[in-house]
């Protein structure tokens, strides 16, 4: 309970409200750094001025099909944007059709831009960041939804079992057309693809 009554407080709190020791990731960087990538067909929203170090790039279709076998791992995954935080841009929503999983922001020192949080719906996305399973608390399920856009998927409301699986992000990327960015096949992902296929035959 502390612990929601502490991440709401965060989301609440402007950058100027914060003490001086916290004031270093505020909006601010965060902002130039995505203008930055906007020439590469991207925006680019890291902690510290992470980047991607998983050359490897899991599908959302893939997560989101058995989330719980990859709780504690930290992967790069690619999926679409569903919603962002209107109010401060600290967590995203990733989906893949009726599937959703929620993206926070690491340690809550870094923002998705005002821009993105208003217009990206439907984007592709790419995430880094540690798979993570939660029990589902109401206070912090009303919190998000208070924070989200109008009709959005609030993923706590598909879990079962009361548990929620999340990544915590360091690096998101907002790419900027609907068109997928290619995603290298890996060994995981063909696997995976292979038992679906096997399954519809049969």
């Amino acid at each position: 309970m502390l612990f929601a009554f502490l991440f709401q407080f965060a989301c609440t709190k402007a950058p100027s409200e914060t003490s001086a020791s916290s004031e270093a990731p505020t909006e601010q960087p965060v902002e130039q750094n995505a203008q930055e990538t906007e020439d590469k067909g991207y925006k680019e929203f890291s902690l510290d001025g992470s980047t991607f170090t998983s050359e490897e790039i899991v599908t959302a279709s893939t997560l989101l099909a058995t989330p719980a076998d990859y709780v504690g791992k930290t992967l790069r995954v690619s999926g679409k944007v569903s919603d962002v935080c209107q109010k401060m841009g600290c967590w995203m929503v990733m989906s893949d059709a009726e599937k959703h999983m929620r993206i926070t922001t690491k340690d809550h020192a870094f923002f998705i831009d005002e821009d993105a949080r208003k217009n990206s719906a439907g984007l592709n996305c790419e995430v880094e960041g540690e798979v993570i399973a939660r029990e589902i608390e109401a206070s912090r399920v009303e919190h998000f939804e208070s924070e989200s856009s109008e009709d959005a998927p609030i993923p706590e409301k598909q879990a079962t079992d009361n548990v929620s699986y999340e990544i915590v992000a360091q690096v998101i990327r907002f790419y900027d057309t609907k068109d997928a960015p290619a995603a290298p096949a890996t060994e995981e992902n063909k696997e995976v693809e292979n038992t679906a296929e096997e399954t519809t035959a049969e």
